[in-house]
């Protein structure tokens, strides 16, 4: 599984290299952000889970002043009582943007309009869960979409985001969720 989890890291930095390059040439700022999030189980499986103060990483590189490219991932590690569960979640989005001048200059536009965006996205989760003598682990896949808003603070390159999403993970423990995300943002320019 270890071998796995990797190679999917490594075709994900391999995919996001030529948007790296394009963006040295272009002058777009990539957006760096930290989200906190809210999720509940929709349907026959009832979860609620807050994560505070982040759940995930993302890094967003804006390929047009209407669209973002944006892989994130989350790593949530929990003990209790010779009970232990580590979750890994790998995932990919793109924000295409509904609000907001698309005739601006990139570089300026970015951290300084409020722009309304939605987000599909693609997620891929390992769990494994251990009781001290056994373990078991599940990778599953799942898809979802989202809408949001991304507002700056001030003329800083700094944001917030505001989202609701629904996702849906298949696999043996298949799941609905509806998700509320709280995030910031930073602006390398």
């Amino acid at each position: 599984m270890r071998v796995f989890t990797i190679s999917i890291a490594l075709i994900g930095c391999v995919a996001a290299t030529p948007f790296a390059a394009r963006a040295q040439n272009v002058g777009r700022p990539f957006e760096f952000g930290l989200d906190a999030a809210a999720q509940f189980g929709l349907g026959d499986t009832h979860f609620t889970t807050i994560v505070l103060p982040a759940q995930r990483a993302r890094i967003g590189y804006e390929f047009s002043n209407a669209a973002s490219f944006e892989p994130f991932g989350t790593f949530i590690y929990q003990s209790a009582g010779g009970f232990s569960s580590t979750s890994l979640g790998l995932g990919a989005g793109i924000l295409f943007f509904l609000t907001g001048n698309t005739s601006a200059a990139p570089a300026s536009m970015t951290s300084t309009v409020s722009r309304i965006y939605v987000r599909p996205f693609a997620v891929m989760q390992y769990i494994r869960l251990s009781d001290g003598t056994d373990s078991n682990s599940d990778t599953e896949f799942g898809f979802g979409g989202g809408l949001g808003l991304r507002k700056p603070l001030g003329s800083s390159r700094l944001a917030t985001r505001w989202e609701v999403n629904i996702q849906h993970v298949g696999g043996s423990d298949a799941f609905t969720s509806l998700g509320l995300l709280v995030g910031l943002s930073f602006f390398t320019r």
